[in-house]
């Protein structure tokens, strides 16, 4: 997105699943340990007091800490600003973890939204 609009001003939010730091590039400006339900909220607080008009969420299984990748939603509660979601991999059948966390509603969407973000 940045190479196409370069009036943009993009960053990048990464998950760490070690205990140490990867190197990551400039493009990172806030990391969040896997495994620590807080530290998607710290992440949150950031994101809200920084001028970030939309969040992009780049989901797969295995990439979010909690049982079943719960903590994520520690981070979407607390965000002020619309988020998209990219969901890279959708269960056929959902295990009975899944389906403890987030259980299906018997309801259809009632718009479907494509965003792109261009902070000024």
């Amino acid at each position: 997105m940045a190479a196409r609009r370069p009036q943009s001003r993009c960053f990048a939010v990464a998950i760490n699943d070690i205990d140490g730091y990867y190197r990551y590039p400039d493009l990172v400006h806030f990391e969040i340990e896997e495994q620590t339900l807080d530290s998607y909220r710290r992440a949150a607080h950031f994101l809200n007091r920084r001028d970030v008009d939309t969040v992009s969420i780049q989901h797969d299984f295995g990439i979010f800490g909690g049982s079943a990748g719960s903590h994520v939603l520690a981070l979407l509660r607390e965000l002020k600003m619309p988020t998209v979601t990219t969901l890279h991999t959708v269960l056929l059948r959902r295990s009975l973890t899944y389906w403890k966390k987030q259980p299906m509603r018997n309801r259809q969407p009632k718009k479907t939204t494509a965003a792109t973000a261009t902070a000024t």
